[in-house]
Order: structure tokens, then sequence, then C-alpha cells
């Protein structure tokens, strides 16, 4: 599909999305626009859901992130994170079929070391960042 078929797709997963977003965390209304050298792009089919769900992931790793010093706030934020990781239509456009992530982010996390977090965070949700100014 073309960029505006894959953000009809963004918008309808966003519109149900299975999974809670952060307090007053919302979607954007639309994926972010088509880079010039992008114009005329064929998009896979799901690309608009595996946008919604990749601001999904970066909402809780920034909630995660944000809540260090407060350990029942960052707990709560990680166990809500690691559940939609968990989820089969995650998993479907993120699988970990190797526990790579979990192991080297999710679990440090889990122990208070938040610097792999931090590094995915920085590299992979630039979008997310233009999106809330976090």
């Amino acid at each position: 599909t073309d960029w505006a078929g894959a953000n009809v797709e963004y918008r309808d997963a966003t519109a149900s999305f299975a999974r809670p977003l952060p307090t007053r965390q919302m979607f954007p209304g639309s994926m972010p626009s088509e880079p010039d050298s992008e114009k005329g792009a064929r998009y896979a089919r799901g690309y608009g859901t595996a946008m919604a769900w990749s601001f999904w992931s970066c909402a809780w790793q920034h909630a995660i992130i944000s809540a260090a010093g407060h350990p029942t706030e960052a707990r709560a934020a990680l166990e809500t994170y690691e559940r939609g990781l968990a989820d089969t239509q995650y998993q479907l456009f993120f699988p970990d079929n190797d526990g790579t992530f979990q192991q080297k982010v999710v679990s440090p996390a889990r122990l208070g070391d938040l610097a792999k977090m931090k590094s995915v965070y920085d590299t992979d949700c630039s979008w997310y960042r233009s999106q809330t100014g976090a």
C-alpha cells in the first residue's frame, strides 16, 4: 500500500489499541509524514500497525526511564510494558524469539539498570520524542 493506506491502517490500529498508554499519553493522529526521499514508496501490510506498537513501546520506555528513583512507579510501568511485549500482536511485528531484548534490556531494567533501555529509547524513539517533547 502507499503511505496514505499505511496511515489508515495506523489510525485503525490506534482507535482500538489493545494495550494502554501511560497516563496522559495519546497516540498521534497520524504516522510521521512520508519523507520526500520515500515519496511513492510502497509499505507492507502491517506497517501502520507496527508504527502504533512502536509508539506504544517508546511511551512505556519513557515512562520507565522517567520513573527512575521511584521504585513503585517504575515497577508498575515495567510490568505493564512486559505484558505488552508478550502480546502476540506485538510479537508479530517485533519478535524476540531468542530473548535477546528481554535479556539485555528488560531484565537489567528490572534490577534498576536502565542504561540499555535508555540507549534503545535514544536510538529508536525519535518519532515518539518529536510528538511528545520527551
